[in-house]
C-alpha cells in the first residue's frame, strides 16, 4: 500500500464509528467476565400460554415486525453457568436475569432466522423473550450455547442427586398461575425488572425441584427443547460463528 494512503487509514481508525465499535466490543468483554457473551438487540418479552413453536412465532412477529428497518439499542446476552442475563451495552444495566432451571426451551425463529428466543418461567407465568442477532449464524450459535450450558448444569445436578447429596423431594411440579404482566413499556420495549429476592438456599431448592421434575417427566431431561431444529444441525451451521465469538478480536 502506498505511504500516502497511511493518513487516510489513521483517520478511519480514529473515526467515531470505529471508536464506537471498539468501545462496544471492549464493553461486552467487560460485562461477560469471561463467560460466553453475544451482542444482540433485546426486542421484548411477551407472556405465552404453552411451549408450542407456533405461539412463540406469533410473539416474534408481534415484537419484531414493528422494528424492521429501525435501529434498536444494543444489548449483551451473557450465558453463565447457572443463569443468563441481558444487559444494556452502553450502561451495563441489567434488564433480565433468568436461571437455567427456569428455561423451558430456546430456538431460532423460522420466519426470522436471525432471531433467537427462549421461553422461561418468570413470576409464575411463561414468558417468551425475543432477540435480534443480525445474522442467522449468530442466532444458531446462541441457541447451541444455551443448550450446552443447560445440559452441563443439569448433568452437575444429576451427579449430586445420584450421590445422595441433595434432599429428597416429590417430583411434582407447581402449576403456573397468572402474575404481573411482562415488563414492557407502551412501545413494547423492555424495561428493567426488579431483581428476584430469593436467597441462595431458596434458589438451590427451586433448581432441585425443577430438575427433579424434568428427570421424572421427560425422556431426555438434559436436553433443552430447540423447537423443530436439531441441535446437531444447528451446531454444524453455527460452529464458525461460535469460534469467532470466542476468539479475541484485534484492536
Amino acid at each position: 500500500m502506498a505511504l500516502n494512503n497511511l493518513p487516510f487509514i489513521h483517520t478511519i481508525k480514529k473515526s467515531p464509528a470505529i471508536f464506537r465499535q471498539r468501545f462496544q466490543r471492549d464493553q461486552a468483554k467487560t460485562l461477560s467476565h469471561g463467560d460466553p457473551a453475544f451482542r444482540v438487540q433485546y426486542v421484548g418479552t411477551e407472556q405465552v400460554y404453552s411451549l408450542r413453536e407456533e405461539e412463540a412465532s406469533q410473539v416474534v412477529e408481534q415484537l419484531v415486525s414493528p422494528h424492521l428497518g429501525k435501529g434498536c439499542r444494543d444489548h449483551v446476552l451473557v450465558v453463565r453457568p447457572r443463569y443468563l442475563e441481558v444487559k444494556e451495552l452502553s450502561s451495563g444495566r441489567q434488564l433480565t436475569k433468568t436461571y437455567l432451571h427456569d428455561v423451558a426451551c430456546c430456538m431460532t425463529d423460522r420466519a426470522h432466522p436471525d432471531v433467537f428466543l427462549y421461553v422461561c418461567k418468570s413470576k409464575r407465568q411463561l414468558q417468551c423473550r425475543v432477540f435480534r442477532c443480525g445474522r442467522r449464524e449468530k442466532a444458531q450459535a446462541v441457541t447451541v450455547c444455551l443448550a450446552k450450558v443447560f445440559e452441563a448444569a443439569f448433568s452437575q445436578w444429576h451427579a449430586a442427586y445420584s450421590q445422595g447429596s441433595l434432599p429428597s423431594l416429590s417430583p411434582g411440579s407447581q402449576p403456573l398461575a397468572e402474575g404481573r404482566p411482562a415488563p414492557l413499556d407502551k412501545a413494547g420495549r423492555p424495561r428493567e425488572e426488579e431483581p428476584e429476592a430469593d436467597s441462595d438456599e431458596e434458589l438451590e431448592l427451586r433448581m432441585h425441584r425443577e430438575f427433579l421434575h424434568r428427570a421424572a417427566s421427560l425422556r431426555a431431561p438434559h436436553r433443552l427443547d430447540a423447537g423443530s431444529r436439531d441441535l446437531v444441525e444447528l451446531s454444524g451451521e453455527g460452529e464458525e460463528e461460535q469460534v469467532q465469538l470466542a476468539a479475541p478480536q484485534p484492536s
